[in-house]
């Protein structure tokens, strides 16, 4: 497997991120040895990548496989398969801020890595929510009501 080196830099803020995976994929596929596999940190970097992929007539996944980080719920169409590593965006804010909380009270925050629950994957509904305790407003029942017939 061979895999190409990440980029000197990001792209500036003239170039858009889908051109700049469109010129990366160009750039890579152009040197020697050609790369088995793209891994690509953004979701809109990736489609610039998978169109270039089109452009060169690259056959994904057999010639290349392209994995990208996407945030959950932000689904983007791809025009060839990729691996998706799926971000979930919110539970991430949530820990970030329940770490700044807690360092706001002077309570310990641990230093090493912290594992965001996993996420149920995208084909399989998500798990039930706790019940709310705040009680259910009762809508009062009224009787059907019928349309008048049409002649």
């Amino acid at each position: 497997m061979t895999l190409c080196p990440p980029p000197a830099a990001m792209p500036d803020d003239k170039l858009p991120y889908e051109a700049y995976g469109y010129e990366l994929l160009h750039q890579v596929w152009a040197a020697s040895p050609r790369p088995d596999v793209v891994i690509v940190p953004d979701d809109v970097i990736a489609k610039g990548v998978t169109q270039a992929a089109l452009a060169l007539s690259i056959k994904v996944p057999e010639e290349l496989t392209v994995i990208a980080m996407t945030n959950r719920g932000c689904r983007f169409f791809f025009p060839v398969p990729i691996v998706a590593l799926e971000v979930d965006v919110k539970a991430m804010v949530a820990e970030g801020a329940g770490m700044l909380v807690d360092l706001m009270q002077n309570l310990p925050v641990p230093t090493g890595p912290r594992l965001v629950p996993p996420h149920p994957p995208a084909d399989e509904p998500p798990a039930e929510a706790a019940p709310s305790k705040t009680p259910k407003r009762k809508t009062p029942s009224r009787p059907p009501t019928r349309k008048p017939a049409r002649h």
